[in-house]
């Protein structure tokens, strides 16, 4: 119930989160600006996840978890005080959420992901990279702990690594993806992850560990802008919300079974075997991201994004100096 009651509460805050960022930027520098908030994002990652680590190690996971508890209240008391400011300075009036509203949003997204563009294959590739990553994901403590022999406070650690990291890169990747396109920073973003995956199941000693979580943050952090960026971009303003939580509902419906065949084949197989998945998958989808994920050349003008019925002017917010995250395929 906790796990479930976590995740519902995520899915309501990253949809609406990367919908905003959208509105709230220009496209010639959106990349940028998701990166900006993604970074800002990581420091948790930073400070979080070794606080963590040591927390369990000293005083066991119960300690942890009312750590934990006692920050997400705080978090939402502040949101709910940022709330309050935001209505009030609210001058255009708002449509009220509706089940007839849902249904014809859906209806375009899906006519989007059905017609053969750039959403059919963002949904194809990111669905391949989430069920191979969703093999893996539980398996990640289980093998650093009992196959590599690290320590909870050693995971943390690592965590940390990553989390610089991909703070340290985050805002570069937003601008790769503004001045050389979104497909550039998802494939080299990839093509790293695939590589750190690699490195992790063939070494020992921590440092090396260390430098394989350092490429799978770097990895992360020339994605994460670089998918946001283009989603927006070819997604009518007007469906962007429904567009980044869709994405999220029907992967996660997607790879539902993944776990449960991940820890099959660690017992079947071995624990190095699951951990291969995601490297050859990853380098499956990276010739179709680089030729797929093209945006049509708009010489100068405000660019497009599709509609069911053609194509629908994309209008640009005033640039916001700030934006924010996903969230492990990766996701």
């Amino acid at each position: 119930m906790a796990m479930v009651g976590l995740s519902m509460a995520s899915s309501f805050v990253g949809p609406s989160f990367q919908a905003l960022v959208a509105e709230e930027s220009a496209e010639s520098n959106r990349g940028k600006v998701y990166g900006i908030t993604q970074g800002a994002f990581q420091i948790v990652g930073v400070i979080g996840a070794p606080l963590g680590g040591l927390l369990a190690d000293k005083y066991g996971f119960k300690v942890m978890f009312m750590v934990a508890t006692g920050l997400y209240f705080l978090a939402t008391a502040l949101r709910l005080m940022m709330a309050r400011k935001i209505r009030k300075e609210e001058k255009t009036p708002v449509a009220a959420p509706s089940f007839a509203h849902l249904k014809t949003s859906l209806l375009s997204i899906l006519g989007l992901l059905t017609a053969g563009g750039i959403m059919t294959w963002i949904f194809i590739s990111d669905g391949i990279g989430d069920v191979s990553f969703s093999l893996v994901g539980n398996l990640f403590p289980l093998y650093m702990n009992n196959i590599a022999g690290l320590t909870k406070t050693q995971l943390g650690l690592l965590g940390a690594v990553a989390s610089i990291a991909t703070m340290a890169f985050i805002t570069l990747g937003g601008i790769l993806s503004d001045k050389r396109g979104e497909r550039v920073g998802i494939v080299l973003g990839y093509f790293l992850i695939g590589s750190a995956l690699f490195t992790m199941v063939n070494v020992k000693p921590f440092y090396a560990f260390a430098l394989a979580w350092a490429l799978l943050g770097i990895g992360q952090a020339l994605i994460g802008p670089a998918y946001s960026s283009l989603i927006s971009k070819v997604v009518p303003q007007k469906l962007r919300g429904t567009a980044f939580g869709l994405f999220s509902t029907s992967l996660g419906i997607i790879s539902l079974p993944a776990p449960y065949i991940g820890a099959l084949m660690w017992d079947k197989f071995g624990p190095r075997v699951p951990f291969y998945v995601p490297v050859v998958a990853l380098f499956i989808i990276l010739p179709i991201i680089w030729f797929k994920f093209k945006l049509p050349k708009t010489n100068g003008a405000v660019p497009q994004a599709e509609g069911p019925g053609g194509t629908v002017p994309q209008p640009a917010g005033p640039v916001a100096p700030v934006e924010e995250p996903q969230g492990v395929a990766a996701d």
